[in-house]
């Protein structure tokens, strides 16, 4: 999460995991000043009674993504090590085992989706990258804290909108941190699609998600074939 603030306005930034915060935060910074607060809270706990913040006093925006896109994207980061020495030690602990198999991790969700870490720096001690988007932008009721919110799919254009939404102009948003896969949809098959389709349920029936199917390649089949 990072805030900001510019002459006319204060600028809250919601990073949800794996949602392009990284290349929206570094091209935003280059024309806003921003006081960085620590990645990837919740807005509950950020404006809650304790918090730091008024809501009032902030335009609040994040991007989401498609559920089914995000897991994957989740999967190869963090089994490359991440950016932190704490995502190497999350591959170390969590993701090692499964050796690369996207669907035996998928498989394996309950061992993995609540996993709480001790030494956790965030107030729900959850590992971001594993919770469902709506924990991040919605309160305890589930209603959505958030004044803006773009989407990964449509990143050049809702960039552009909040852009205009915050009086900024000549922002080049670049693509950084990205994470070594395919297309997503060839890494799920009836029984996985299902899996992420009903842990990560409120971000698809609020965020208006469902799971787009692409072409399967020679290399696709042959993958599924050999499994």
């Amino acid at each position: 999460m990072t805030t900001g603030k510019d002459s006319k306005k204060k600028i809250l930034f919601i990073h949800v995991p794996k949602c392009a915060g990284v290349s929206i935060t570094q091209a935003l910074e280059k024309k806003i000043s921003i006081k960085r607060m620590g990645p990837h809270c919740r807005c509950r706990d950020i404006f809650s009674p304790q918090g730091r913040l008024s809501r009032e006093d902030y335009f609040t925006f994040t991007f989401v993504r498609n559920p089914w896109e995000r897991l994957v994207s989740t999967f190869f980061y963090i089994l490359k090590g991440g950016r932190a020495e704490i995502d190497a030690r999350r591959r170390d602990l969590y993701l090692k085992k499964y050796k690369g198999d996207f669907r035996s991790f998928v498989l394996d969700i309950e061992n993995w989706i609540n996993i709480r870490e001790s030494d956790s720096i965030y107030p729900h001690q959850f590992i971001p990258h594993f919770r469902p988007q709506h924990e991040f932008v919605c309160d305890e009721n589930g209603k959505s804290m958030v004044d803006f919110v773009g989407r990964v799919e449509d990143i050049k254009n809702d960039f552009k909108r909040l852009c205009a939404a915050l009086s900024v102009d000549g922002v080049h948003l670049s693509k950084t941190n990205r994470s070594s896969h395919g297309r997503y949809h060839r890494y799920y098959d009836e029984q996985t699609r299902e899996i992420v389709a009903q842990y990560y349920s409120r971000d698809i029936e609020l965020f208006s998600y469902q799971f787009q199917p692409g072409r399967l390649t020679l290399k696709d089949v042959f993958r599924f074939l050999i499994r």
